[in-house]
């Protein structure tokens, strides 16, 4: 319900820190996760798992912006009028949504296995 009670016209300088801190945030996660990945392939399968991290960061890319797009027209073609208060009602929802799956996934790391087999335990 927060979201409802915004402004009319948002400045660039009131986006740049939040979009910063996203920024930040990105950055921060996912160069240490790529490198622990491939830390934990042999030397040689580092190509490969490099390949496989980078491909399946952006396959997750387009699958959560088609999901976010998704939620957001959906949303927003069953608010009529077109107004400033459906925009607001649907980017809040689609925000919902990602904080929700961005949870999920977070507790989904839990899940992993603590440790890797070695190819003698696995083989």
């Amino acid at each position: 319900d927060w979201a409802l009670h915004t402004a009319e016209a948002v400045s660039a300088r009131e986006l740049a820190v939040p979009l910063l801190l996203a920024g930040l945030g990105s950055g921060l996660f996912i160069a240490p996760n790529s490198q622990f990945i491939v830390a934990t392939a042999s030397p040689a399968e580092t190509g490969a798992a490099s390949a496989v991290t980078a491909t399946m960061q952006r396959l997750g890319t387009a699958i959560g912006l088609a999901t976010v797009a998704t939620v957001f027209y959906s949303v927003l073609a069953a608010n009529q009028p077109l107004d400033q208060h459906a925009y607001t009602v649907s980017a809040a929802t689609a925000i919902g949504v990602c904080a929700l799956l961005a949870g999920i996934s977070f507790l989904l790391v839990f899940a992993l296995p603590r440790r890797i087999p070695s190819p003698e335990q696995s083989g």
